[in-house]
C-alpha cells in the first residue's frame, strides 16, 4: 500500500488546487457583485 501513496499525492494536490482556485474565484465574483 505504501508504494501507492506517492502516486496519489499529485492527484490530491491538484484537486486541492482546483478546489481552492474555484472558491477564490467565486469569492472574487461575489465581492465584485456586491
Amino acid at each position: 500500500v505504501s508504494f501507492l501513496i506517492p502516486a496519489f499525492i499529485p492527484v490530491l494536490y491538484q484537486s486541492f488546487l482546483h478546489y481552492f482556485c474555484t472558491i477564490r474565484y467565486s469569492l472574487v465574483e461575489l465581492s465584485v457583485t456586491i
